[in-house]
């Protein structure tokens, strides 16, 4: 069964006496329909095996739209948006990742390219050394499941390149000093990693963070500068799913304490938690997270699941940082908003903007931005912005004023009841 089909492209230079001087043929890969319907298949295996959904999308190399395959309970929005994605793998002949890094990394003048989506989750086929077409997906759990559902895609076609040369080897890579300061002051990645395992970020700190865990990942941590009191191992305490193979809490029980100064190193194994409690700085570290292949129990019960609309915004297209700063609720803004695993957030200024990239979690509504008291008993609620409450740093929203005169009976009882339930309604909700 072909799935590449060979052409021959003939140039031809005629001179004034109409005769032969040169020619010059190449021969040229294009990717068939055929093959295109094994990329789909192969990215929609690894969707199934994965419980996601999405809309998996397979162009040529000139961007044009071959096979589209929307899994069941994939938001309507995602088939254009998975189109985008492999429209830019195929024309720019790179990962969509690099440049969704690269607009984080400050260079937001890229948005303004005709027909370009910037999101994770597009990706090149490459077959014999030449770009066919591009696989681009949207709608999984995550941005990043989004890439490695593609990923599994294009890897379909690469038994056709059995006789291809070994690779030459990767250039190396240098950063001026202006580039690197530029990305530790906003804790930007440096290194995308892409079509590897592995991604270094330029990380800052000027106060202790959050206890984290993460499931998928372990984190090689390198000091620059400044120092921190790190602890590591026990028990992270009021421990929740913030993100894809992510937990995060107030702090660590029972874990192990070293002091980090300068060039010293430390690998975090995938499954254990970690957290700066103390941190004397600025702290500037980098982060080489390298993805595992194993998955425990645990690690599989870290989903996310989030309130978004039909066009994938989440609190409604409202503010959240704006409920911290100002008290109430202000409508956010398109040319101010950013994607946390698939959600949109929008804010009302860039400032806004600013805070929520820099640490989204302290911002985010509990329980995925549904109602707070339907979380309390067990159903997902949607939410009605203007009832709305910060309690201990947690943004809650309620469905309407009956949710909220109920929640109010016993707010203590009802949160701990929330929190109870929300990953059982994440696991049964989250596919």
């Amino acid at each position: 069964m072909r799935t590449i089909m060979h052409t021959l492209v003939i140039a031809i230079a005629i001179g004034s006496a109409g005769d032969v001087r040169g020619a010059a043929i190449s021969e040229k890969k294009s990717l068939t329909l055929d093959g295109a319907k094994r990329v789909v298949a192969a990215a929609s295996a690894e969707a199934h095996k994965n419980r996601a959904a999405g809309v998996i999308a397979v162009v040529d190399d000139g961007g044009n739209l071959m096979c589209l395959e929307r899994l069941d309970n994939t938001f309507a929005a995602g088939a254009n948006i998975s189109i985008g994605k492999a429209r830019t793998a195929a024309l720019f002949k790179k990962p969509t990742r690099a440049f969704e890094d690269i607009i984080k990394g400050g260079r937001t003048p890229m948005v303004a390219l005709n027909d370009f989506t910037p999101l994770q989750g597009g990706v090149p086929i490459t077959v014999d050394g030449q770009i066919v077409g591009a696989v681009g997906v949207s709608g999984a759990n995550s941005a990043q499941q989004d890439e490695e559902i593609a990923l599994a895609g294009a890897a379909a076609l690469s038994g056709s390149m059995a006789d291809m040369p070994p690779a030459a080897p990767e250039a190396v890579t240098y950063f001026a000093k202006d580039q690197v300061d530029a990305a530790f002051a906003v804790g930007a990645v440096l290194f995308d990693g892409a079509g590897r395992n592995y991604m270094i970020h330029a990380s800052r700190r000027d106060k202790p963070g959050q206890a984290e865990v993460h499931t998928r990942e372990t984190d090689i941590v390198y000091v620059q500068s400044g120092s921190a009191t790190f602890v590591t191992g026990g028990t992270v305490v009021d421990g929740k799913p913030t993100g894809a193979d992510e937990i995060r809490g107030g702090s660590i029980r029972d874990g192990q304490t070293r002091t980090l100064s300068p060039g010293d190193v430390v690998i975090v194994p995938a499954g254990t938690p970690h957290w700066f409690k103390e941190v004397r700085g600025p702290l500037t570290y980098y982060v080489v997270k390298v993805r595992s292949d194993k998955l425990d129990a645990p690690a599989q019960q870290a989903r996310r699941l989030v309130n978004v609309d039909a066009n994938g915004l989440a609190v409604m297209g409202y503010d959240p940082v704006a409920y911290f700063k100002a008290g109430k609720p202000a409508v956010g803004l398109p040319e101010y908003e950013t994607k946390v695993e698939g959600a949109t957030y929008r804010f009302a200024s860039a400032e806004n903007k600013a805070l929520f990239d820099r640490e989204p979690s302290r911002y985010e509504p509990q329980f995925g931005g549904y109602c707070a008291y339907g979380a309390a008993v067990n159903v997902l609620a949607p939410i009605s912005v203007e009832f709305f409450e910060i309690v201990n740093g947690r943004l809650l929203l309620q469905h309407n004023q009956e949710a909220w005169d109920l929640w109010h009976k016993d707010p203590e009882a009802n949160l701990k009841q929330a929190d109870a339930n929300w990953p059982g309604l994440v696991e049964t909700n989250v596919r």
